[in-house]
């Protein structure tokens, strides 16, 4: 019995993710956090290296949906090329308290094929799943939009 979803934990119980990704040929990390204050969940994002900002917390929440909707389809077979070796993403995650989770996703021409640390598997994986992990990160990287001042109602 193997799993096909590559991730166990579900957006609401993640506490912290740590994504990386090929850009232009550099590894390139960024570390999602969050916290929970009184008037909810806060996320902030580190890139490697560099100083922790605030995060959109829609655009994070739809990373992580992103990222749980990632499924292995075809198992692939033990001797197929894979990209394992050289992922173009990987994703960690702590949820509930300590529990934690990696995948890695590989990529060999235009096919991408993922598995999940400790599983002796490899599945391929959905382009369009993959894209929306990748658009979701680069949403989630952009600064949260300014929040406008309400206007004060004319007399």
């Amino acid at each position: 019995y193997h799993k096909k979803e590559l991730f166990e934990s579900r957006p609401f119980s993640m506490d912290s993710v740590r994504i990386s990704r090929l850009v232009d040929g550099a590894r390139k990390t960024w570390e999602f956090t969050k916290s929970k204050g009184d008037a909810g969940d806060k996320w902030q994002v580190k890139p490697e290296g560099g100083e922790a900002t605030d995060a959109d917390t829609p655009k994070v929440d739809a990373l992580l949906n992103a990222l749980t909707g990632l499924r292995i389809g075809a198992f692939a077979a033990p001797a197929a090329r894979t990209g394992m070796d050289a992922p173009v993403l990987s994703a960690a995650v702590s949820y509930d308290g300590g529990k934690f989770e990696r995948i890695r996703v590989g990529a060999v021409g235009d096919r991408f094929y993922g598995n999940r640390e400790g599983e002796t598997v490899t599945g391929e994986l959905e382009r369009s799943a993959v894209d929306a992990v990748t658009q979701a990160l680069d949403a989630a990287l952009a600064p949260p939009a300014p929040e406008t001042p309400t206007p004060a109602p004319k007399p």
